[in-house]
């Protein structure tokens, strides 16, 4: 059991208080699991990496299979693109350009739109098997605001598409009270099929 959860459940941050915290968290939730195989190296497997662009598998370091997972959940970033270093925004707009996730109307911000978009679709592409689960927390603005049209096309190639399943609307419950930020719940399945 300690195998199977120690290959097949991974972790991607690029706070390193993030993959600190999730690695005690993963201890701690098989505790009790490795007092049954005492003197048995793991490996925790939680990165220091941006799911965005991990970096390439090398021979002796444990790097995760790329799509192959039937469930991904996360709580990606929230950041306008304006509030994104320049740096980054240079390295990120080809792979905005390449899921045409911008507005289609500089008038609305093309380039406004919330990087939470851009994980999302890649972490789809990258990471999630056809007809797997991703659900994450993201903001409500990337089905309301014209910024996030491209967003809304739900495609992610030629023939995988980011089919919703569901958005649930948290405004009631505020579960980040501190925030303007209006949160969701959305679930969503890779198919090849239209949207």
């Amino acid at each position: 059991t300690v195998d199977m959860l120690t290959t097949t459940v991974w972790g991607f941050d690029l706070n390193p208080l993030a993959v600190q915290s999730a690695r005690v968290n993963f201890l701690i939730a098989i505790a009790d699991l490795l007092v049954q195989c005492k003197g048995k190296d793991i490996e925790i497997p939680v990165r220091l990496v941006d799911a965005v662009w991990p970096p390439a598998a090398r021979p002796g370091v444990l790097s995760p299979p790329v799509g192959q997972f039937d469930a991904i959940v996360g709580n990606p970033p929230w950041v306008r693109w304006s509030n994104l270093p320049e740096a980054y925004r240079n390295r990120a707009k080809p792979t905005c350009e390449k899921y045409a996730i911008f507005s289609d109307t500089k008038f609305h911000g093309g380039n406004e739109l919330d990087i939470s978009a851009i994980i999302t679709y890649t972490t789809a592409d990258k990471w999630l098997v056809e007809d797997g689960r991703l659900v994450f927390v993201i903001t409500q603005t990337l089905f309301q605001s014209p910024s996030s049209q491209g967003f809304r096309r739900f495609r992610i190639n030629a023939t995988d598409r980011l089919v919703p399943i569901s958005v649930d609307d948290m405004k009631e419950l505020k579960p980040f009270p501190d925030t303007a930020n209006k949160t969701v719940v959305a679930m969503f399945t890779k198919k090849r099929e239209d949207t």
